[in-house]
């Protein structure tokens, strides 16, 4: 959906996704809340960041020998300005929402930026048991 958009913009795309991303069983509400959280991130890079590149890296990380249920780790990572952090920054909707959606689906989101080497959004969303683990 959103490569016609980078490449309008002469952003480049790299991609680094587990294949183990296809074992995730989740319910259409999850991955719509994905989807969205991803979509507003790269919204974001095309709007604010002047960005040239940007990159989206997902693995599992299985459960640990302390019984830990595996989770699932969504990067994507900017080299454009970062964020705005003056009083005159616009307080948009966009992260707000990334972290309403985030919240209904039990993971934790983070949003860093270090002015001028970019943004990075991470989600580590807790999934439960695989399927035929």
């Amino acid at each position: 959906r959103v490569q016609p958009r980078l490449d309008a913009a002469c952003i480049q795309l790299c991609w680094d996704l587990a294949l183990e991303l296809g074992s995730v069983d989740m319910a259409a509400s999850e991955a719509f809340h994905l989807q969205r959280i991803f979509l507003e991130a790269f919204t974001n890079v095309l709007k604010h960041a002047r960005a040239r590149h940007v990159e989206l890296r997902g693995e599992v990380v299985n459960a640990s020998a302390g019984g830990h249920d595996p989770w699932v780790h969504i990067e994507l990572k900017d080299d454009g300005d970062g964020l705005r952090t003056d009083s005159d920054a616009s307080t948009g909707q966009g992260i707000r929402n990334m972290r309403y959606r985030a919240d209904k689906l039990g993971a934790a989101l983070t949003v860093e930026s270090v002015a001028p080497t970019g943004t990075t959004v991470r989600l580590k969303w807790p999934v439960g048991s695989l399927p035929g683990a």
